[in-house]
């Protein structure tokens, strides 16, 4: 099965996630998880009883004509390859002809240590921090979602609550409902919106975004370090944090034996790798790393680990100054000058045989499986800052490979960016069924007043979240037409104001009803007896491509600006583990 009729073109130098499935009698090609493609075959499915190749074949295979509309082998890059449901480890594979491991040549970043950073003579207390960012957003207190029996009753209860003041009520003048006949694909059903245009006691005076679509550049001095959870959109190109990193060919000294670390960090974040060097089995190993806010050092000389952990959290977002050292089998944990912790190594063995690269900052998502052994699980890029890496006193740089880094700034706060441009979006849930009743909760700062926030489609159904000329609606449709609720602020500019505003959507049975900063929209109700929303695509956050020709009247309009703190289902989102496609930056927000 190929891609035809619509001759779409991948080879624009972009990262394109593409799944291929058999289900019972059917083949099916799903291309960035928006274009997709089946055809109906009647023989039995094949069980795997071979080898399985990536990239091309060799030589000594003749594929047949029917079999494939080439055989020329693949030129370009080719990440988080699954089988089965299994992540493909090709640092296993048995044969690699032509084919580099952790490397993708269009995605590298250019060298960032040409120059010699300063050195420690710099206080750190005189670098400024995240002290003044918010870290989490104070969220108003919502009403809970219960499941209704809209059979019964045309607009039931949505909410149990035991006071008025729980449920945020409007007035009945500023609601409307109309009804309008809209054009479907294969029939004409009835649309019902619901509208709440708020009223505010101030007037806000804006006729445009608070923040540029583009952040602002600005020069960081080089004391400041690097970022290590960035989708740099000038070329580092991983959107991914666990992916962010630098891979050293060599260290400046012996690790053999004794040897003295000392770093600078600074982090919001609880989990992330520091530094992780290993031997050809990763019995002999060094890392330091993050683990539920607290810093972790470890080695092992291949018959016994030790482990040293701090008692104190340092997800602070201040500086903090790090030395890890190792005297014969003890090893030290200083933290700011002050020893935190000790550990002692087992077995006889004396040294600690390394081979190259070294990771600083993250490992390559191809090494992640061994690895997770001796990081407790930890598997993610350090999500902050790290500056002036040091190795027995001696600076780390030389000959490396950078991946998913910038300079260091304090105008930054967590969250995810979505910047402008073709593709921004991240696949929440690759297969997401919505179901009869669906809540899902998110902040966002937008840059634009228009862009579609949140989505997915089934062959017919769908729910579509979206920013439409400053309105944020919520449109759902069961199979038998639109229900929209609708929230219309006093001014188009008002949620791209700078600031972070709370969204709560929620869809119960027929009846879908959103929640803008504390500010309830009436329930709007459908038609009775369609209450399910039947969805099997990928649940996005931000804007996919397509969603415009797709069925739901999407804006045509990219979202740009940050969003975090999601749930789905009441359930916190770990965005870290999602899949990012294009121009999104993972772990932190531009404030400028």
């Amino acid at each position: 099965m190929s891609n035809q009729g619509s001759y779409e073109k991948y080879n624009d130098s972009e990262w394109h996630v593409v799944i291929a499935t058999r289900e019972h009698n059917e083949l099916r090609l799903d291309i960035d998880d928006f274009k997709s493609y089946a055809v109906k075959v009647a023989e039995q499915a094949v069980p795997f009883d071979g080898p399985v190749y990536f990239g091309g074949v060799p030589e000594i295979y003749n594929i047949a004509a029917a079999a494939s509309a080439t055989d020329t082998n693949f030129y370009g890059c080719i990440g988080d390859a699954t089988l089965n449901s299994k992540l493909v480890n090709f640092a296993q594979s048995q044969d690699r002809l032509n084919a580099h491991l952790q490397k993708c040549p269009l995605q590298k970043s250019s060298s960032v240590f040409e120059k010699p950073s300063v050195g420690r003579e710099v206080a750190s207390t005189n670098v400024s921090g995240y002290e003044d960012i918010p870290i989490i957003a104070e969220q108003p207190t919502l009403p809970p979602v219960v499941e209704v029996d809209v059979e019964s009753t045309p607009h039931p209860p949505l909410y149990t609550s035991s006071t008025t003041e729980d449920i945020h009520t409007l007035p009945s003048s500023l609601s409307t409902t109309t009804t309008t006949i809209a054009d479907t694909e294969s029939s004409t059903t009835t649309t019902d919106t619901e509208e709440v245009r708020a009223e505010v006691s101030q007037t806000f005076l804006s006729d445009g975004c608070a923040l540029p679509v583009e952040p602002a550049q600005e020069e960081v001095p080089t004391t400041e370090g690097f970022r290590f959870d960035e989708d740099y959109s000038s070329g580092y190109g991983f959107g991914s944090k666990r992916n962010s990193r630098i891979q050293f060919n060599a260290l400046p000294g012996s690790t053999r034996a004794d040897f003295k670390f000392s770093f600078d960090f600074k982090t919001t974040a609880d989990e992330g790798i520091i530094f992780y060097a290993s031997g050809k089995t990763h019995r002999d190993y060094i890392t330091f790393y993050l683990k539920d806010g607290k810093i972790v050092f470890s080695f092992n000389t291949g018959t016994g680990a030790a482990l040293m952990r701090s008692e104190q959290s340092y997800d602070d977002g201040a500086w903090h100054s790090a030395v890890v050292e190792r005297r014969d089998e003890h090893g030290m944990l200083f933290i700011d000058g002050f020893q935190v912790a000790n550990g002692t190594g087992k077995g006889d063995s004396k040294f600690i045989d390394l081979k190259e690269p070294v990771y600083y900052g993250g490992i390559a998502a191809e090494v992640a499986d061994v690895v997770r052994p001796n990081t407790e699980g930890t598997e993610l890029s350090f999500n902050g800052c790290l500056r002036n890496f040091r190795l027995n006193n001696q600076r780390v740089g030389g000959s490396h490979d950078a991946y998913g880094l910038i300079r260091c700034s304090a105008n930054v706060e967590p969250g995810i960016f979505f910047g402008d441009g073709p593709r921004a979006n991240v696949i929440l849930r690759k297969r997401f069924s919505v179901g009869r009743v669906f809540e899902m909760t998110l902040d966002v700062k937008p840059r634009k007043n228009s862009g579609v926030i949140a989505s997915v489609h089934g062959r017919r159904d769908f729910v579509i979240l979206q920013l439409n000329n400053g309105s944020v609606e919520l449109s759902v449709d069961n199979g038998k037409g639109v229900i929209t609720a609708r929230y219309t602020p006093p001014s188009p500019w008002m949620l791209c104001d700078g600031n972070w505003h709370s969204i709560q959507v929620i869809k119960n049975k027929n009846i879908a009803i959103l929640v803008v900063d504390g500010t309830s929209t009436n329930p709007v109700s459908g038609k009775i007896g369609a209450t399910s929303t039947d969805t099997k695509n990928p649940l996005f956050l931000g804007s996919q491509p397509l969603v415009q020709k797709r069925r739901g009247g999407a804006t045509s309009e990219r979202f740009v600006g940050c969003i975090r703190n999601v749930t789905v289902n009441k359930e916190l989102e770990a965005l870290a583990y999602t899949t990012f496609v294009g121009n999104v930056n993972a772990g932190s927000c531009p404030t400028i």
